[in-house]
């Protein structure tokens, strides 16, 4: 499940990597979760909420140890990258170059 970019980060052109630091279980399901700011580069909690939830649905492959899955922590980064294009004078452009095509 990729996570759904919040409207209101949107609207505030928050973007960003959020890094989540995951518990994954032996049976590769999560467990907890926690934000990582020493190597995120967005404080945004929208951002930080919509990467957490998405997570919460992910299944890893558990860390191995002597052929044996074993919990251990994976740290995950999450994009959110606003597209230029989505709005303003860039997008009536690349529209009009479109329709010339």
């Amino acid at each position: 499940m990729q996570p759904r970019y919040p409207a209101a980060s949107i609207q505030n052109h928050e973007q960003g990597t959020v890094v989540l630091k995951v518990m994954v279980h032996a049976d590769g399901t999560v467990g907890s979760i926690t934000y990582d700011p020493q190597y995120s580069s967005t404080v945004s909690g929208d951002l930080i909420a919509a990467a957490t939830h998405a997570a919460r649905q992910w299944r890893f492959n558990p860390k191995m140890k002597n052929g044996q899955p074993v919990e251990g922590y994976a740290r995950v980064p999450v994009k959110f990258m606003l597209d230029p294009l989505t709005d303003g004078p860039n997008r009536v452009e690349a529209e009009k170059r479109n329709s010339k095509s």
